[in-house]
């Protein structure tokens, strides 16, 4: 094996050990001690939030940390940017309903944001079915956490789409990325020819994904690769997104 081989093997074990420690923290704080604090932080913080119905699709958000940036519009998708590296573009959600065939875009069932202290929560609303997206950056990680609150009469998955980027900020260029499914992590990696920058991502309840068909061009189309969700029906229901990049010169 050379070289640039072992380099990329290690770059996508480390990327799949980024993308579980984030998982396994996140679960972590779901427990039922965590939980209460959770609750008791978010009365004490109710009186910050901010709600609007105002929820155009050239309507601008953002939620950042330190390292990491997620922002953009809910017509053209989110950016998700984690320094010095865009990470991926055009991330949006549809849904299906269980026993249909048809996708749901998101973007025309988009009711509500919630701006608060940490996060940002958009409320989704179509027949039968609430999902909660709530959008958060941890304050020192370069990475994302997106996490689906689903309340439904029947199952209901979700539908992400987003095209894989892992490039420098305009302009400069890194070019040559790479995306390829990886089991492990249960989501796409991607990289670049200098192997010293990857990302990730993926979700533990993935029940679908694309195949992937490389070029050395990044996909034109916002929507370029998508995975399937299953997250189910039953009220108060969780499942999370996570996009995460690792510098392997550090």
């Amino acid at each position: 094996m050379d070289k640039a081989s072992r380099q990329l093997r290690f770059s996508v074990k480390a990327v799949s050990r980024l993308l579980l420690a984030a998982l396994i923290a996140f679960l972590y704080m779901g427990n039922a001690s965590a939980q209460d604090f959770k609750d008791k932080q978010a009365s004490v913080l109710e009186p910050l939030f901010i709600h609007t119905h105002a929820v155009a699709p050239r309507r601008f958000i953002a939620v950042h940390g330190r390292r990491s940036l997620i922002d953009g519009y809910s017509e053209s998708g989110l950016e998700i940017w984690a320094y010095p590296l865009q990470l991926i573009r055009g991330y949006k959600i549809g849904f299906r309903m269980e026993g249909t065939t048809s996708e749901l875009s998101g973007e025309t069932i988009l009711r509500r944001i919630t701006y608060q202290p940490e996060s940002i929560l958009r409320t989704y609303i179509g027949q039968n079915f609430i999902v909660r997206e709530k959008l958060f950056v941890p304050l020192h990680t370069p990475g994302a956490i997106i996490t689906y609150t689903v309340e439904s009469r029947k199952p209901v998955d979700i539908v992400v789409h987003f095209a894989p980027v892992l490039n420098l900020m305009w302009p400069a260029a890194i070019g040559g990325q790479d995306t390829t499914w990886n089991t492990v992590s249960s989501g796409y990696v991607i990289s670049e020819p200098t192997h010293r920058f990857s990302a990730v991502i993926g979700s533990t309840n993935i029940v679908a994904h694309d195949e992937i068909f490389n070029s050395a061009e990044p996909s034109s189309t916002p929507g370029g690769v998508a995975f399937t969700v299953g997250a189910g029906g039953n009220a108060g229901n969780k499942t999370t997104v996570v996009i995460a990049s690792a510098d392997m010169s550090n």
